[in-house]
């Protein structure tokens, strides 16, 4: 399925909020995965399914890159300072969200990890249109499905749609 940059990062993000993720995140991750070269759709879609971070006496722990890549970026832009994240999160993406941002740098570790740093490069312009396979598409739209409001009469009585009245 060939869809527009807009479209892509629309799908991207409301399936990253039907699956649970703030709204912040989810643009955040939809246009890092619009700056990933070569992207890896069904790993780019699992990251949204995974379980939620665990918080224990004030630590983070099982935090996904939809979380931890935006902060790590931002943390190198405030301070000026390296920062490595471990895990099994995707180099791909990790590249993606730092040319999205620009002036970041991302290198793979020979253990996985990624580090982040300050660069030259400045944000990088996406592709304007993409090549999905229906799947993924599908597979998106599975979890945006998620954040939409019922269609019933009890939403409606709770304030969704449209009233009688264009002006209501």
């Amino acid at each position: 399925m060939n869809v527009s940059l807009n479209e892509l990062m629309g799908a991207l993000a409301k399936a990253a909020i039907g699956a649970g993720w703030p709204h912040g995140p989810a643009r955040d991750f939809a246009e890092a995965a619009a700056c990933t070269d070569a992207p890896d759709w069904a790993a780019i879609v699992s990251m949204l399914e995974r379980p939620a971070p665990q918080i224990s006496g004030g630590l983070l722990t099982n935090a996904p890159a939809i979380l931890s890549m935006p902060s790590a970026v931002d943390m190198v832009q405030a301070t000026g300072q390296r920062v490595t994240l471990g895990g099994d999160d995707f180099a791909g993406l990790a590249a993606g969200y730092a040319r999205a941002r620009g002036h970041i740098a991302m290198r793979k570790e020979a253990d996985g990890a990624v580090t982040f740093a300050p660069g030259e490069e400045g944000p990088v312009r996406p592709a304007t249109r993409f090549e999905l396979p229906d799947d993924i598409w599908t597979a998106l739209n599975r979890l945006a499905v998620r954040s939409y409001v019922a269609s019933n009469e009890q939403s409606r009585i709770s304030g969704a749609g449209a009233g009688l009245l264009d002006n209501d």
